[in-house]
């Protein structure tokens, strides 16, 4: 096994979390290692921004390409399921007095891949398609190990004073130490594509996402986002158990693909939805998304910090995903920035501070979603 020359920090994960903490501890002059299993660009869910992104990638130097490539949201609406006769409207100018209001609609593949290449242009060392098999935060205090390995086979250990684990819903190191556990209240799954030669209307022609509720049975929700002239990501959220229900109904009824075929179904049941794709082109395949509501624990430690959605998931329904994941490693990114550049041996309070804030963040969007669905 290979080792190589320690590093101030290694990420774990090349997300929008990753690339964001990478790029400004680099900016910050520090010297970063981003391990990515991936090969960018590759699809994720969660589409749409919310406007307090818009403050990041003006500071990241991203609000110019941002404008030029992605769909601007004004709002968001949401609709009776099953009707689509009774809705209401959001608009991010009722509350919001600056040029944020205006926010995204984001096709991930392409808006990960802008994240992560200027994550290099800041001076980040990324590698992509290199899994990260282990890692030890507990030996030493002041130094992690990370094992590796690339597309070859090759496997190699880096090593570095601090780590940050922006792996997503793999959550790295709270699966590896047993930190993880699911938020049973939202046992939930979600499956989605894109589709093409979509007339928008129903308020997508606008930029607005759309959002559905339908109903007790599914526990769940559709949404319809814009991507482009033409092309919308339309998917629904369910109840694990329903999932599991229509998935063997529809096995023992002979379905080949039952993820499109269940997805349609449940799309189908929105009159709105129907008319909207009927004579659409899909054009991704499906893509699937289970258990994704989950809590992390010991979220920081002296040489290792949790960032994104490997510190926890909630409910994605106002589409807070990506703000979080940038926020966290903003914070996080100034907390690890000070104890580097100060060298300090022990408890980081600023690293507390930011733990505080972001911890709140998260709880707060969990209080409304329980109120959101105590109401409904």
């Amino acid at each position: 096994m290979n080792r190589e020359q320690g590093h101030d920090v290694i990420v774990i994960g090349g997300g929008p979390a990753g690339s964001t903490v990478g790029a400004l501890l680099a900016r910050a002059g520090h010297e970063v290692l981003l391990l990515e299993k991936a090969k960018f660009p590759r699809e994720h869910v969660g589409e749409s921004l919310l406007p307090f992104c818009y403050w990041f990638f003006k500071d990241l130097g991203l609000l110019d390409d941002m404008k030029k490539r992605f769909v601007r949201k004004p709002g968001v609406r949401f609709l009776d399921g099953r009707s689509g006769t009774q809705s209401t409207t959001w608009c991010f100018n009722h509350v919001i007095d600056n040029p944020s209001y205006l926010s995204f609609q984001v096709a991930r593949a392409e808006f990960d891949h802008l994240l992560l290449k200027n994550s290099i242009r800041l001076g980040v060392m990324v590698r992509e398609q290199t899994k990260v098999k282990d890692v030890d935060v507990k030996s030493a205090s002041d130094s992690v190990s990370v094992q590796a390995v690339d597309e070859s086979g090759n496997e190699k250990t880096y090593r570095a004073s601090f780590l940050i684990d922006a792996s997503g819903r793999d959550a790295f190191i709270g699966a590896k130490y047993g930190w993880r556990r699911l938020r049973e209240e939202h046992d939930r799954t979600a499956i989605w594509s894109h589709w093409g030669g979509v007339k928008l209307s129903g308020g997508l022609e606008e930029g607005l996402s759309l959002i559905l509720y339908m109903g007790e049975e599914q526990k769940g929700w559709i949404w319809v986002f814009p991507l482009s002239e033409d092309r919308v990501t339309a998917g629904f959220v369910a109840q694990n158990s329903y999932i599991r229900d229509m998935r063997r109904k529809l096995m023992e009824a002979g379905s080949s693909e039952w993820e499109y075929d269940l997805c349609m179904q449940e799309l189908n049941k929105s009159l709105f939805v129907r008319e909207l794709l009927a004579g659409t082109a899909r054009k991704l395949p499906m893509l699937i998304n289970g258990n994704y509501s989950y809590e992390v624990k010991n979220h920081y430690g002296t040489n290792y910090a949790m960032v994104g959605d490997a510190r926890g998931f909630v409910d994605p329904i106002f589409s807070s995903g990506v703000f979080l994941s940038m926020k966290s490693a903003y914070l996080v990114a100034e907390a690890v920035n000070h104890q580097l550049t100060n060298k300090l041996d022990g408890e980081n309070q600023m690293m507390k501070a930011a733990y505080d804030k972001i911890t709140g963040a998260y709880n707060f969007v969990h209080r409304m979603i329980q109120i959101g669905r105590a109401h409904v």
